[in-house]
């Protein structure tokens, strides 16, 4: 039986810096994420999709018309150089083109019906709770049966599937489905040895729904130090590495409205510096000097604040040369000289969670160590952009008992950012009401 692997949709970012490749230990390599990225983006397929707007929105067109006519007529000139952003990745321009990409893929949102697009999150399937089943009338269920129909696709072929991200199920699920009807003897093997999310996949081996559509998982504990796992990605001639500091949970875990840590099998992550800290950073560092890399993501939810100032001085001290990202949570502690040190360790894109800027709300959350100002905020953002860190924040909109002007205050307060700021992006979601968090256990405090 041959193999064969695939690389299901996920990023945007992924599919912008990823090398195209075709061959992996000698076998053939499909990968979806670009092939769906590009039929999205497509002039005609942008095109479809607002005549489509247009047709259903009537005024509410009127207002965004003039900016539409823009993108139809320059969409060319816009995905050439979105597709060239490392290029101009210490420029504004390329974040003008990133925002004109969130402006068609928010289109896409009011025009698709059974998805979500965003450009960090990637295609979500809006999964109905309690089944699998396949819709005959998926919007990507006729893409994947036009490329099933392609060379790559064949009997008697073993298909191994990376897994990332979880809102990667819906995809192999329904590609495995068309799969197993088309061809003979078809075996789907799904890896979770790079899986990005933070849960416990034991119900899922033993789903019986599952057993009839996957025929074997591997899974390797995912243990990403980076003394026993490296993963490299050659990212326009860089290498990037992932890599998770600990192999714990986040480390605050009093958001009322998250469960992302629900089905992680660990205690929650150390919340300070400590020698077991320092003991687990220094044994990374040195195997950063025997496997160097131009790009390290941190995998964690969140580092503490303490504890990347500690990785930064060690990082400064031995001379490593590597450009670093993460994600943190907001902090006093990022003062002006922190944020310098960071960005001289080679810290250059951090992520952090605003969620909102209204205090009551923000109390309602339980999302911060202590109450922040707006100013105290802003300055906190400053002494980011003045350090050249990128900064990506991420919001809720629509939190229970948000009133309209504080989810406007805190939009206002994010695109005041984003003109005054060279290095900044951001991600604004509506809530969601997970199963099992604080308000959905508690609705009556929210």
């Amino acid at each position: 039986m041959k193999k064969k692997y695939i690389k299901m949709p996920t990023t945007f970012d992924e599919m912008l810096y990823d090398n195209e490749i075709t061959e992996f230990n000698g076998c053939s390599v499909i990968d979806l994420n670009k092939m769906l990225w590009r039929f999205f983006l497509s002039k005609g397929f942008i095109q479809q999709q607002f005549k489509k707007y247009k047709s259903t929105k009537g005024s509410e067109y009127d207002i965004v018309s003039r900016y539409i006519y823009h993108i139809e007529q320059n969409i060319d000139t816009i995905l050439n150089v979105v597709r060239s952003s490392s290029e101009f990745i210490n420029e504004k321009i390329i974040w003008y083109y990133y925002q004109i990409i969130s402006f068609i893929l928010k289109i896409y949102n009011l025009t698709i019906s059974d998805y979500t697009f965003s450009m960090a999150y990637g295609f979500n399937y809006y999964q109905i709770e309690g089944g699998i089943e396949i819709d005959d009338n998926d919007s990507l269920r006729n893409i994947f049966l036009q490329i099933v129909n392609g060379d790559f696709f064949e009997d008697d072929t073993e298909y191994i599937i990376s897994y990332h991200f979880q809102n990667e199920l819906h995809f192999i699920i329904l590609l495995s489905t068309i799969l197993k009807n088309k061809f003979r003897n078809t075996k789907i093997t799904v890896s979770l040895a790079f899986a990005d999310e933070q849960m416990d996949f034991t119900s899922w081996f033993s789903s019986e729904s599952l057993s009839g559509i996957i025929d074997c998982w591997i899974d390797t504990s995912r243990d990403n130090s980076l003394a026993t796992q490296v993963y490299p990605i050659l990212r326009k001639s860089k290498v990037t590495t992932s890599v998770r500091l600990f192999t714990e949970s986040c480390f605050w875990q009093k958001c009322t409205f998250c469960t992302i840590n629900s089905g992680w099998k660990n205690k929650k992550g150390p919340d300070r510096l400590t020698e077991k800290v320092e003991a687990r950073i220094d044994s990374i560092l040195k195997s950063l000097l025997v496997h160097p890399c131009d790009i390290l993501f941190f995998q964690d939810e969140a580092i503490e604040s303490s504890i990347l100032l500690y990785f930064a001085d060690e990082v400064i001290r031995l001379g490593i040369k590597t450009n670093f990202c993460c994600r943190t949570r907001i902090t006093k502690n990022f003062t002006k000289e922190n944020c310098l040190l960071l960005s001289t360790a080679g810290f250059t894109n951090i992520s952090m969670g605003l969620e909102c800027v209204s205090d009551r709300v923000s109390k309602l959350m339980n999302k911060r160590e202590c109450e922040l100002t707006m100013n105290e905020i802003s300055d906190i953002f400053d002494n980011f952009e003045n350090a050249n860190i990128n900064i990506h924040l991420y919001s809720i909109l629509g939190f229970p008992s948000e009133t309209k002007d504080e989810t406007n205050e805190t939009l206002t307060f994010l695109e005041s950012i984003l003109r005054n700021y060279n290095y900044f992006s951001y991600t604004a979601n509506v809530f969601y009401l997970m199963k099992n968090s604080a308000v959905y256990l508690n609705p009556s405090l929210y």
